[in-house]
């Protein structure tokens, strides 16, 4: 007997999760766009300075999405080490190694999220964005209150939090079954049955409620 799985039909679901939801190597902390934001769950440093005093890191940029290019561009253009953005890049914890420097807004989102509600194991410090200032300054939020501030690129009493994230769905894929007994008399049934085929994503849209997918292998089921 063998069955043929045709007619595809894509069911994609976003996960749910709530702020300090241990998910994804980390501490859930929000999501935008269909992706989840994660946050390390302690701290990376409390001494660690933003870097490169009165160098110009142009590009950072604060918006949500942002973090992980600010912490490459960080890295690109100042060669100092031990820097909040290298330690947060070099980072490996929990079996991810894709963290970043979270962007101003990422890290606001963070504090709301999480710290305001006295998850996470914040300190009442200030905590650096990837997103500078000026060339002298780059852009921190104040934990104890949410305040945005920024201080000298060279200070070493803020702490550091990684950040990562990743799509956040989950992808079933229905067919339709086609039943043959492999007799000529037999009678083929169709009937729809919930198979899950491995997949990728291509392509997505910002708002996640649309996304292109191709099977990684074809189905071919003997019973």
């Amino acid at each position: 007997m063998y069955i043929t799985a045709s007619s595809p039909n894509v069911i994609v679901s976003p996960e749910t999760h709530a702020a300090g939801d241990s998910v994804g190597g980390g501490l859930y902390a929000f999501s935008d766009s269909g992706f989840a934001y994660i946050s390390a769950p302690t701290d990376q440093s409390d001494k660690a300075p933003w870097g490169c005093l009165d160098l110009d890191v142009d590009g950072t940029l604060p918006e949500i999405g942002t973090g992980e290019s600010n912490t490459n561009q960080i890295i690109s253009i100042c060669t100092q080490s031990g820097i909040s953005a290298e330690i947060c890049e070099k980072l490996t914890l929990n079996g991810y190694s894709d963290w970043f420097l979270p962007s101003l807004n990422e890290l606001e989102q963070m504090y709301v999220n999480l710290a305001s509600k006295g998850l996470g194991g914040f300190a009442n410090q200030s905590y650096w964005a990837s997103t500078q200032y000026d060339p002298s300054d780059a852009y921190t939020i104040d934990f104890n209150n949410g305040n945005t501030n920024n201080h000298k690129k060279d200070q070493t009493n803020r702490h550091t939090r990684a950040m990562r994230s990743y799509l956040m769905v989950d992808i079933d894929v229905q067919v339709v079954a086609s039943i043959d007994a492999s007799s000529s008399s037999a009678t083929v049934i169709s009937y729809p049955t919930p198979i899950k085929i491995p997949v990728t994503i291509s392509s997505y849209r910002t708002d996640a409620s649309s996304y292109m997918i191709q099977p990684t292998k074809s189905v071919n089921l003997t019973i």
